[in-house]
């Protein structure tokens, strides 16, 4: 999808509402805001040698969900010696660590606090997902919840020529166009995505996303709630637990 050379939001909010916000060149914080009952941080890294460090000071804990975009980078923690990432690789964390760039590239950090995931490394994501999602297209979870209710990473894939129908979400989105590029349509404006573009959608705002027949287009999305995953009563250990030919998720 070609750009339009008027189309101009580097280093700066693009946005004439609060429906969509997005930033295409930048490096550290992003923004810092609160949603809800979520408190949220934004940051990207998109200089050689430049570290992003986070040392848990008190309760309660943060959690960090990492995005490479493009580049050479590594995690270390403090029981963990440095893993490489690249190119469309993820990483969840919940401990203190160090996030190193050893190269030109790009990569989106996001912190919520009050959240505690395990510590993942992954990717590089796939051409597609594979689950079913609206209108044709498909995501994948990437990094799932812990338990219910906590935060998460997927993997959207829009395919070529798509339309989607207008819809909300109940909570904030945080996203980058890991590939390709589309456009996103609130009901007073429309936003042009190209890759490596980090973007932030408000909870409760319509909005679409279409492609044309050139290009399809790949988003990473942070969630920072769900109505998936394991609880205490309700897990694969717990109801696959035969008690007297009954499931240890129905004793006390």
């Amino acid at each position: 999808m070609e750009i339009p050379k008027t189309y101009k939001n580097k280093n700066q909010e693009t946005t004439l509402e609060t429906a969509f916000t997005s930033w295409l060149d930048t490096h550290g914080l992003i923004k810092f805001f609160k949603s809800g009952r979520f408190l949220i941080e934004v940051h990207c890294s998109s200089q050689k040698d430049s570290k992003y460090i986070f040392k848990q000071k008190k309760e309660p804990k943060s959690g960090h969900y990492l995005y490479v975009y493009q580049g050479e980078f590594s995690i270390a923690t403090e029981s963990r010696k440095p893993i490489n990432l690249t190119d469309g690789m993820y990483s969840s964390v919940g401990d203190n660590f160090t996030f190193t760039q050893h190269s030109k590239g790009k990569a989106l950090i996001i912190k919520i606090y009050e959240d505690s995931p395990f510590f993942m490394v992954g990717g590089a994501i796939e051409k597609e997902g594979r689950l079913k999602y609206i209108d044709g297209c498909t995501d994948s979870l990437i990094i799932p919840p812990v338990k219910k209710g906590m935060s998460c990473l997927n993997h959207l894939h829009f395919p070529k020529n798509i339309s989607q129908t207008f819809h909300t979400h109940p909570s904030v989105r945080v996203g980058i166009v890991a590939r390709g590029s589309g456009i996103c349509h609130t009901r007073s404006w429309e936003y042009y995505l190209s890759e490596g573009l980090i973007f932030i959608i408000d909870a409760e705002k319509e909005h679409r996303f279409t492609t044309d027949k050139r290009d399809s287009m790949d988003v990473i999305a942070f969630h920072p709630d769900s109505d998936f995953g394991a609880e205490d009563n309700f897990h694969p250990m717990i109801n696959k637990t035969i008690i007297r030919g009954v499931s240890a998720r129905h004793h006390k």
